[in-house]
């Protein structure tokens, strides 16, 4: 198993830029693996590396292109990210 923490989603959220991780949320592999647990160190580790991977993926499929650019910001959002 592995060591329980407190508030593993925002650790791991904090990885990645909002944009990141609306895309991977939307990536069948890692929310299928989100959803089946996020509570330890570990899970965290696994899930950031998996992250890691499907973005450095992404971005080698797609050079100077953010990760689906249809969630770009939203009427209103002062995010500068």
């Amino acid at each position: 198993m592995g060591t329980k923490i407190r508030k593993p989603r925002e650790i791991l959220e904090a990885c990645f830029t909002r944009l990141e991780w609306e895309y991977l949320m939307q990536n069948p592999e890692f929310a299928k693996d989100f959803k089946d647990g996020c509570e330890t160190l570990k899970d965290v580790e696994t899930l950031s590396l998996l992250g890691h991977r499907i973005i450095t993926n992404w971005e080698m499929a797609s050079p100077g292109k953010p990760p689906l650019p249809h969630l770009g910001k939203k009427k209103g959002d002062q995010d500068s990210a």
